[in-house]
């Protein structure tokens, strides 16, 4: 089968797309498939608007010989590559990853509203907000063959404010990297060190996480934060495998990949508790409210006894997890390949 992924970021651009992106066309490649990419950032200086024309260029050009359009993201790329889909006749999956409008919402007004109760609660949008839910429900969702989810949590939040039915929706899970660790132990971090991982924006709560490593400081002079914005992967994980534990105080994280990683790397984790892994990881992962700075301290705090750490060493030793994008790729396309020819 030929397959287009259609991509908002490709390596060296950092990013949850760009690792996805790549990590799937080699499964598919390995399954048998033939695999082009068409990615947004070749157009991406361009003025809004004349980049969408152009992108929906070059996915219809690419996309003529394609069984399957496998889109990386649910407006900048999806919008033309959907369209493309349905003028061509091909079949497509979105499939989604954050949320546009609850990012967009956190970060125009900072008011920090977990995504679990964004839908839920009647809010003001901004006029572009507004024109995103339009588009993504009267026009991206519904030109898709199938809409993916990586948690059947963002699903369930997902299917009434964008008149999604079930059946045009499906769960695949994010790969998981195999673990590759000895079972840390708290002599070989007997610096109290705690790493952070992300992108510069308000919903990262990033000042709480400050405010919290300030208290646990007092009590442990010896500890350190480390905050890692931009960096590659590659030097983000070697921080992470050096680390006592990692935290991710974001208001909200729909599967968050930095978790996965520390876990295989035998590194604790302390996670905000509005996520769509909390029932997958609730043995291994210290879920709080970290909008409460009170909760996250005594986590952190926890984390810098050996025993408590032990504890968590032990759980994460313990637990098998292991999901390869060979999985991923077999059910993307599943239903799909025994109807192509």
């Amino acid at each position: 089968m030929r397959i287009l992924i259609a991509t908002p970021l490709v390596p060296p651009e950092p990013g949850g797309p760009s690792y996805y992106c790549v990590g799937v066309q080699g499964a598919l490649e390995r399954a048998g498939h033939t695999v082009d990419v068409v990615s947004f950032s070749r157009i991406r200086r361009w003025p809004s608007g004349v980049r969408h024309v152009l992108y929906l260029y070059h996915v219809l050009w690419a996309a003529r010989g394609a069984n399957l359009i496998l889109i990386l993201d649910t407006v900048s790329v999806a919008l033309p590559a959907v369209i493309a889909g349905w003028v061509l006749g091909k079949r497509t999956i979105v499939r989604t990853g954050g949320d546009f409008v609850w990012e967009h919402y956190v970060e125009r007004t900072g008011e920090l509203v977990p995504l679990s109760t964004f839908y839920i609660q009647e809010r003001l949008l901004s006029g572009a907000e507004r024109r995103l839910v339009l588009l993504q429900r009267a026009v991206v969702f519904r030109l898709a063959s199938t809409v993916a989810f990586s948690t059947a949590w963002q699903r369930e939040l997902w299917r009434e404010p964008y008149s999604l039915a079930l059946e045009k929706t499906m769960v695949v899970e994010n790969a998981r990297p195999v673990s590759v660790y000895a079972q840390q132990t708290s002599q070989q971090v007997a610096t109290c060190t705690f790493v952070w991982v992300g992108r510069d924006k308000v919903l990262k709560n990033v000042e709480l996480l400050k405010e919290a490593f300030t208290r646990v400081h007092t009590q442990h002079p010896d500890s350190a934060l480390s905050l890692l914005t931009n960096v590659p992967q590659e030097e983000a994980l070697a921080a992470v495998a050096k680390a006592r534990c990692v935290v991710v105080p974001s208001v909200s994280e729909v599967s968050p990949n930095i978790v996965f990683e520390a876990l295989s790397l035998g590194v604790p984790v302390i996670c905000t508790q509005d996520t769509g892994i909390r029932e997958a990881c609730s043995d291994v992962v210290s879920f709080v409210d970290t909008r409460d700075v009170d909760a996250l301290t005594q986590a952190m705090l926890s984390m810098c006894d050996n025993r408590e750490h032990a504890v968590w060493c032990g759980r994460i030793a313990g637990w098998t997890y292991e999901r390869t994008y060979d999985d991923v790729a077999r059910e993307l396309t599943s239903g799909i390949t025994s109807n192509t020819s």
